[in-house]
């Protein structure tokens, strides 16, 4: 994934849970990247530790991690990022791995898509994106061979409105992604973008 990126930079960010068991931490990194790509990305490390079914992915358990994009303007070196508005993306990475692992979270497919309660709510200060798209292998890098045969998923968690949710029902998540591409930065988290459909 650094590479593919062509990050200079891959840092430590976070430890959360996990299952509590020994050698299952997980951990969240920050991730650097190229001008070409105009954002920083935190992804998990550990989560793969526990293999699952996965609709869509035939009959074997598979590996996943999870990963967002960030905007590079969001400092964390600024006091601001600690704001609540600034939060909840890195909050929700944390709670989709957390409740993946407890399989609280079940994934159906090389898509998802998780509301925010029913009717969905904003997924934080400062947005009225009340959702997730989590969308599997959409970069090159990913699935991952790591040389064990067992090679690592990566879903990428785009929030959106409650509004392309409701598109993506009733078309498909291949218009949806269509429709988002129209805005470059569509698959980085920006809490003011306007809904793309």
């Amino acid at each position: 994934m650094s590479h593919f990126f062509g990050a200079e930079t891959v840092e430590p960010f976070a430890k959360i849970a996990g299952s509590g068991k020994p050698g299952e931490e997980i951990e969240i990194v920050r991730i650097d990247a190229e001008q070409g790509f105009p954002f920083q990305t935190f992804a998990t490390i550990g989560v793969s530790a526990h293999s699952v079914p996965v609709k869509g992915f035939g009959p074997k358990e598979i590996r996943v991690e999870f990963l967002i994009h960030i905007p590079f303007s969001w400092s964390l070196k600024s006091p601001v990022f600690d704001s609540p508005e600034f939060q909840w993306p890195i909050e929700w990475l944390k709670t989709v791995a957390e409740n993946f692992v407890a399989k609280e979270i079940q994934l159906n497919g090389q898509h998802n898509i998780i509301s925010n309660g029913d009717p969905a709510e904003p997924l934080g200060q400062g947005t009225q994106q009340s959702c997730l798209l989590l969308i599997s292998d959409f970069y090159d890098f990913s699935p991952t061979d790591v040389g064990d045969g067992k090679p690592i998923h990566f879903f990428h968690i785009v929030p959106l409105y409650a509004s392309e949710r409701d598109f993506e029902k009733n078309q498909d998540v291949v218009k949806l992604l269509e429709a988002m591409a129209e805005i470059p930065t569509s698959l980085v988290v920006s809490p003011a973008r306007k809904p793309c459909v």
